[in-house]
């Protein structure tokens, strides 16, 4: 669809009062502009304001006539589905948030409470703090709003903003127990957190512990206040928070800090093993298994430990943002470095689970990731991975290289300032077209990088050859320089791809490797079951949002990533270009990242444009209906069109 496309629907929409419709038009026409990289001409910016001043739904006040208990309906829906819709959601939450502006529209506490949950389970931290901060107007003296609140700000890295918005709510009386609890033990998260972000290590200088101890002694206190001795199975991420504080405070040389509970670390942990572990054979709370992980780690048990962090990883709900915390409590607080000690092999063995959590985005830190390639060559990550997963682990032995390796390969496309834009990758120049040798390229979209020398082009794309930032995060951050002019680009509506000859010593750099051309793709149908395993899976690593490195999984690492749904032309006939559509997570600034097909793990694509998750796209080569997934341009498309160049 293009923009001019999607500006009719907006004012067909508008025009009509359909406010509901409007919000999710004007979301994927936000999307399509940042995944293309195109702004809106002037026209089309006129067109816009246009429709939208005269929409009754806008003339009409803030509610547009939208049903508050229909609305608070669908954010609810939303945020408790599994596979969350985030665009949708973000409609939908629009609509809401102008009505909780509203006086007039008739909206129960309860009904407000519920959405902020709602949005917390979704992880909508930046929404939950939106609505909570203007639901305050209306049950300004409601302490789990101002819980939530908090604990939104904190989860968005706020931690003094968020401090102080739960201390307002410790100051509302009466104050349930349960509520006090929770609200202490969201402070005592905060000021761990400021203590662990500038005393990483215990080679910190002596006066920066001093300057941030008083955090530290806040974090325990506020522990405390949630942690009852006698019944320590009741708040245990209390007890256990509590309890590796102490070990921390000890380990950074904090002997003056004060101990609220009088009781040694071990015997805090020691009394929450008693109480907790009758239940692990049958809990159903994950965080069970892993405050009994933690307290076995404080005992220095490693061996109990890892048994208790495999039950842990296996149960239904360790889901990716789980297993994302439980590592950065075990390399911020416990100070595990992935391989290193007895407990580093945990942390390793950990950080693979979270690179196969189901619908996960791993994000490739170029050195803890090669410390993860080196143990998983050694005959200690068996063990571990065998006793937290039985079966052989997560991670293949050497997959886990395999996927390093790529990654040194793949590029952030910076501006000049520094701010990532896209993402490419480093091919061999023969293994597109035979006579361009051993020499190397740069191959990415042409939204994203284009020579404006060249004639066949659509619109400006953001970056040019001879500005651009070319930066290999996965190889140690080295910066690669480029020709000031492409050597082939295609227009965005065929190939959207340009290449680009690098320059300067690159024999560090290994190229990707790319498909035979006798690769046989197998599409599936994502909507059913496949027992047999017959679709091709595939995997996209990029720089998505112009954040770090990141793998997108769906399912295992192993093989059962996202799914290869469709491939052919948009017309039947047509043999050039052929699109590849596929199920596998993507965001702004994927684009231009290498598609792999991970049983050999070769590119057999291009990145180009993410999912559309109201209109979908028409199905290939002349097949019925649409296809709601991402899209990349076939490896094969692009030799065939160099084949027939003259260059």
């Amino acid at each position: 669809m293009t923009i001019d496309e999607m500006l009719g629907k907006i004012r067909t929409a508008s025009a009509a009062g359909d406010w509901r419709q409007v919000q999710p038009l004007i979301g994927a026409l936000k999307g399509m502009m940042s995944e293309k990289g195109r702004a809106l001409s002037g026209g089309q910016a006129a067109q816009l304001v246009e429709a939208l001043a005269g929409s009754p739904a806008l003339s009409s006040g803030t509610s547009g006539g939208v049903d508050p208990a229909t609305l608070i309906n669908e954010v609810r829906r939303l945020t408790a589905s599994r596979n969350l819709d985030r665009k949708a959601l973000q409609a939908s939450w629009d609509s809401l948030y102008q009505l909780l502006a509203d006086p007039s529209a008739k909206i129960e506490q309860d009904d407000i409470r519920a959405v902020l949950a709602g949005l917390k389970s979704a992880r909508a931290f930046d929404l939950l703090a939106k609505t909570a901060d203007r639901s305050l107007a209306r049950m300004p003296d409601d302490a789990t709003t101002r819980r939530l609140y908090g604990q939104a700000l904190i989860d968005s890295g706020q931690m003094y903003a968020g401090i102080e918005i739960l201390k307002s709510a410790l100051a509302i009386k009466p104050l349930e127990e349960a509520e006090r609890d929770e609200i202490n033990g969201l402070i005592g998260r905060a000021h761990k957190q400021i203590y662990v972000d500038h005393v990483p290590d215990a080679s910190t200088p002596a006066n920066i512990k001093d300057q941030f101890k008083r955090n530290l002694q806040l974090a325990i206190d506020h522990y405390a206040e949630g942690y009852n001795a006698d019944i320590p199975n009741q708040n245990h991420w209390h007890g256990i928070n509590l309890a590796a504080l102490l070990v921390l405070a000890r380990k950074d040389g904090h002997h003056d800090i004060k101990n609220p509970t009088g009781l040694e670390p071990e015997d805090i942990a020691s009394r929450t093993i008693l109480r907790l572990e009758p239940q692990a054979a049958t809990t159903n709370d994950h965080w069970v298994l892993a405050t009994l992980a933690e307290c076995y780690l404080v005992r220095g048990d490693v061996e109990r430990a890892s048994q208790y962090f495999g039950q842990y990883i296996r149960h239904p709900r360790a889901d990716n943002f789980a297993l994302s915390g439980t590592v950065r409590q075990l390399e911020q607080v416990f100070r595990l470095s992935p391989g290193e000690g007895e407990g580093g092999k945990i942390l390793a063995a950990l950080k693979e689970a979270q690179i196969a959590a189901p619908e996960g985005k791993f994000s490739l830190d170029g050195d803890s990731l090669k410390e993860l390639g080196k143990f998983a060559g050694t005959a200690e990550h068996k063990r571990f991975s065998e006793t937290i997963v039985p079966g052989g682990g997560y991670v293949k032995l050497g997959l886990l290289q395999i996927v390093v390796g790529r990654a040194a390969a793949i590029a952030a496309l910076c501006n000049p300032s520094g701010a990532t834009q896209g993402t490419g990758f480093i091919v061999r120049g023969a293994d597109l077209k035979p006579d361009w040798g051993n020499d190397l390229y740069l191959v990415t979209n042409a939204h994203v990088l284009s020579d404006q020398n060249l004639t066949d082009f659509e619109s400006e794309a953001p970056l040019r050859p001879d500005t651009v930032r070319i930066v290999l995060e996965g190889a140690g951050g080295m910066h690669l320089e480029c020709a000031p002019k492409a050597r082939w680009q295609s227009a965005i509506a065929k190939h959207d791809v340009v290449i680009v000859p690098l320059k300067g010593d690159l024999k560090e750099v290994k190229p990707l490797p790319l498909c035979s051309p006798g690769i046989r793709l197998q599409p599936g149908d994502p909507d059913k079951e496949d027992p047999h395993n017959s679709a091709s899976r595939v995997s996209v690593i990029g720089y998505p949002l112009g954040g770090p490195l990141s793998l997108s999984v769906v399912g295992s690492i192993n093989g059962a990533n996202g799914m290869l749904v469709d491939l052919g032309s948009r017309t039947k006939g047509e043999p050039d270009p052929t699109y590849l559509h596929y199920r596998a997570p993507t965001e702004p600034g994927n684009s231009g990242s290498p598609v792999f097909e991970t049983e050999s793990w070769t590119v057999i694509g291009l990145h180009h444009e993410g999912f559309d998750r109201f209109d979908g796209r028409p199905k290939l080569d002349g097949k019925p209906g649409k296809s709601y997934a991402n899209e990349g341009i076939s490896i094969h498309s692009i030799r065939r069109e160099l084949a027939k160049a003259k260059i």
